[in-house]
């Protein structure tokens, strides 16, 4: 049985891979038991360096910018309570 801490350390564990190592800063924003009781729902948010188009904006431009921006990235993941498989990876809708 995975308790609310493990959850939250094993959604951790597959943010980090997914995103090859460049998610920083990841904070549990939300939890919950689902309905059923069997399920967890968390919800994880993380910072991830935000994407520039150099092209878009140019050359004098990019080099005008601050060395590094990121963005904070928020994702709904629902793992099984009984053995902490991940069964669900959404982009966070407030619902």
């Amino acid at each position: 049985m995975i308790d609310m801490k493990k959850a939250f350390e094993i959604a951790k564990n597959e943010i980090v891979k997914i995103y090859d190592d460049v998610a920083e800063d990841i904070r549990l924003e939300e939890v919950n038991l689902a309905p059923n009781k069997n399920n967890w729902e968390l919800t994880i948010s993380f910072l991830l360096p935000s994407r520039i188009d150099e092209y878009e904006i140019g050359l004098q431009a990019l080099l005008a910018l601050p060395k590094r921006k990121f963005e904070r990235v928020y994702k709904k993941i629902i793992l099984q309570k009984e053995d902490g498989q991940i069964t669900s990876l959404k982009i966070y809708k407030d619902e």
